[in-house]
This record gives C-alpha cells, sequence and structure tokens, in this order.
C-alpha cells in the first residue's frame, strides 16, 4: 500500500476516535446537568430559599460566634467576713468530766482575758461567669422555617475565675487578751490559709443555685442579643432565636 494511503487511513481514524470522545464527553455532561436539575425542581422555589438561607446564615453564624470563643455572660461581686481566731487556752488543761458549768464557764472566762486572739477581716471578690462558643458546630445550629425560629445548642455556663481585690481588703484592729499583746499580727502562712478559705467559700457562693440560676439567664440574654444582631445583618431579622443548653 502506498505511503499516502497509510497517512490518509491514520487520519480517518484519529478523526473518528476524535468524535466517539467529544460525543461520550457531552453526553456526561448532559446527563449530569440533567441529574443536577431534576435534584432542584424536585424541591419548591420556598425550600430552594430556605436551604439557601441555611447554608449562607450557617457560614456566618459559625465564623462570627467563634471568633468571639470564650464568652464573659455575668460578673458579680462577693464579700466575705471572716472573723480569724488563734486564740490560746491553756486553762482547758484543768477541765475534766466531772467539772461543773460554773467551773467550765470560769476557765474559758481566764482564757479570753489572758490569751484571746481574735481579728475581723473583710473581703471583697469578682467572680465571673462564661460559656464557651469556639466548638459550636453546623449540629447546634437548628433552624425552623416553618415556625421562624433558630435554636442554638450551647456549652452551659460555668465559672470561669475569681480574683480577691486585696486593694478593698479590711482589716479590722485585733481583739487580744492581756498576754498577748505583742503578738497580733498574721504570720505568712496563716495569710495563706485564711486567703485559702476565703477562696473557697466565695467558689462555693458562686456555684449556688442562686447565681447559677442568674448566670444561665443573662448567658440566654448575651447570646441571643449577638445571634439578633447577625440575623439582622444577614436580613433574616423575622427569625426568633431560642437557645438550649447541652448539659
Amino acid at each position: 500500500m502506498p505511503i499516502k494511503a497509510y497517512i490518509f487511513s491514520a487520519i480517518v481514524f484519529v478523526a473518528i476516535g476524535a468524535f466517539f470522545t467529544i460525543y461520550l464527553t457531552n453526553r456526561s455532561n448532559e446527563r449530569s446537568q440533567s441529574l443536577a436539575n431534576t435534584t432542584v425542581m424536585n424541591l419548591s422555589m420556598p425550600e430552594v430559599d430556605r436551604l439557601l438561607q441555611r447554608i449562607r446564615l450557617n457560614a456566618i453564624l459559625i465564623e462570627d460566634v467563634r471568633s468571639k470563643r470564650e464568652l464573659v455572660t455575668m460578673e458579680t461581686e462577693l464579700r466575705q467576713e471572716i472573723t480569724f481566731d488563734d486564740s490560746l487556752r491553756p486553762f482547758d488543761f484543768f477541765a475534766n468530766e466531772s467539772s461543773t458549768s460554773s467551773y467550765l464557764s470560769f476557765l474559758e472566762t481566764l482564757n479570753n482575758i489572758l490569751f484571746r486572739r481574735m481579728q475581723n477581716i473583710t473581703l471583697y471578690g469578682v467572680g465571673k461567669y462564661s460559656t464557651d462558643l469556639s466548638g459550636l458546630t453546623e449540629e447546634d445550629i437548628i433552624f425552623d422555617f416553618d415556625n421562624n425560629l433558630l435554636t442554638i445548642r450551647l456549652n452551659s455556663p460555668t465559672v470561669s475565675s475569681l480574683e480577691i481585690l486585696n486593694e478593698r481588703t479590711t482589716v479590722y484592729n485585733p481583739d487580744r487578751g492581756l498576754l498577748m499583746l505583742f503578738d497580733t499580727e498574721l504570720t505568712f502562712s496563716e495569710h495563706n490559709v485564711f486567703y485559702g478559705q476565703v477562696k473557697n467559700n466565695m467558689y462555693l457562693e458562686l456555684n449556688s443555685d442562686y447565681l447559677m440560676e442568674q448566670a444561665y439567664e443573662n448567658t440566654v440574654e448575651a447570646v441571643t442579643d449577638i445571634f439578633n444582631t447577625i440575623l439582622v445583618s444577614a436580613d433574616m431579622h423575622d427569625l426568633s432565636v431560642n437557645i438550649e443548653f447541652k448539659g
């Protein structure tokens, strides 16, 4: 066969192959587009709008709220009055089971007159409550367009910090016995024990039912305000915000 015939045959085969390749590719694209159109057409226009709104709002809400990380929702001032009693009671040595009440009262009086060492101190502190927003996920944002409701599931508020306001501490004049005149100041170790007791008492107060209930209410109010602001900026102010806590 002449060389021109070989060249002609090769060109024909290449052309045929190119034709089928283009044809099959176009058919595949048309089929994919047809499937996509069918999926969209299965949804009504309001449903499509809601789907797009949900996708857009999810991205906005998560990005905006996560950036706030730990949100401080309440601060409260605490006050603790403590009596530091380091009195000595040497006369208790003379008491026994057969001692009369009048005798025991006499020994108590001697201890107080001679070896009493008491001091009243008032301390103030500021406790803060916060909720962690950094872990907010799409599952925590629930849309109910039928009822115009947006539900947000949050971590419960917790006590995040406690600061003792040392500059406001009031130390009253010590109440001391006759033999304790030259031993009136608290030692360093006594101060540590004292402040440890005060902080424990304040933490107990911060976790009391009364203050925790206020912290929950303030958290709902603060987070609702944040989401309402975001919804207004996204022109979705018709949605009401509902806050639920995970636990």
